[in-house]
């Protein structure tokens, strides 16, 4: 039985939570990028009070990996992530599709 073809209603059920969870991520970190760049004073939706405030950790340089906001790298993670729970959720066999990917970049490799 091939785990990625032939799917369960639970598990269809399963992959389309996993995806909207990934979408509303994703929804998220666009609203984190933002207000990363964001230069106003007034504040975004992350200003709660002085307790919860996430714009200062947002703005602050342990936002960044080598200059590249974090909050990118989440969207980028997210939106992988969408695109691979969308697939499954589809019942796309992503091992019979990446076979021949995989099997070229490893003899481009010399492996």
């Amino acid at each position: 039985m091939n785990l990625f073809t032939q799917q369960s209603g639970k598990q269809k059920k399963i992959y389309l939570s996993a995806l909207l969870l990934s979408l509303t991520a994703l929804f998220v970190t666009v609203l984190l990028i933002l207000a990363h760049y964001e230069t106003s004073s007034t504040g975004s939706f992350c200003n709660i009070n002085d307790y919860w405030n996430c714009d200062r950790v947002n703005k602050s340089i342990f936002a960044e990996i080598f200059g590249i906001p974090v909050s990118i790298l989440g969207f980028l993670y997210y939106l992988f992530l969408s695109l691979v729970f969308a697939g499954l959720w589809r019942g796309l066999d992503f091992v019979k599709t990446l076979k021949p990917v995989s099997t070229t970049l490893l003899l481009r490799a010399g492996l």
